[in-house]
């Protein structure tokens, strides 16, 4: 996808949209259910996306729980909405 131009690359600092999931929902270290689990990002709340795998089939977030804990990871796409409850779009790559 990167090489399209369709989606361009943009760094992890920046925050594309706005999230939330469907589910809670695990983030993980990296783009695969094999990888560690950071934390959990609970249902409906507010994440920060910063873009998707190269397959889309996984989302790069941000989440801040209640007590102040920030999560940074990825968490699968399709348990996400964006805001207005519409499927998530293609986003820009990121590593």
């Amino acid at each position: 996808l990167s090489g399209t131009g369709s989606t361009p690359s943009v760094p992890v600092g920046t925050v594309v949209t706005t999230a939330r999931p469907i589910y809670n929902v695990v983030i993980r270290s990296c783009p695969s259910s094999s990888c560690s689990q950071l934390g959990l990002a609970l249902w409906q709340a507010q994440v920060d996306v910063f873009g998707q795998s190269a397959d889309g089939q996984w989302i790069r977030i941000r989440y801040t729980s209640s007590s102040g804990n920030v999560v940074i990871g990825w968490s699968y796409k399709s348990y996400y909405n964006a805001e207005g409850g519409l499927p998530l779009p293609s986003l820009p790559v990121v590593q």
